[in-house]
């Protein structure tokens, strides 16, 4: 039986990854609002509120979700900052980026 490819590596891999957000996009698709804060209060640790955020901007632009080892280093900084979120707890964020891009 033939398998039919509809994608190249390159165009999958596009596919897979979240978008690419520029510094002025950021704000819009990363806005926190009322609604938003209280959920990210209904949230324990630090990394869910930044990976919620995550996938709710991806979301907002490509209408999909994306793995956690894909997410932007760019955009764990923006939402870093946006949510007064220390060093030492984005380190641990970021350790987990890079442990889920090695599994």
């Amino acid at each position: 039986m033939t398998q039919l490819v509809f994608l190249s590596s390159s165009e999958k891999r596009q596919f897979d990854s979240p978008p690419v957000f520029t510094k002025a996009q950021r704000p819009a698709y990363f806005a926190i609002t009322e609604d938003i804060r209280r959920t990210l209060g209904a949230l324990r640790t630090a990394t869910n509120k930044v990976g919620f955020l995550l996938q709710f901007g991806y979301f907002k632009h490509s209408g999909k979700f994306f793995a956690p080892n894909t997410f932007r280093l760019r955009d764990i900084s923006y939402l870093k900052q946006q949510l007064n979120i220390s060093k030492r707890l984005i380190t641990h964020i970021l350790i987990s980026h890079q442990h889920h891009a090695t599994v």
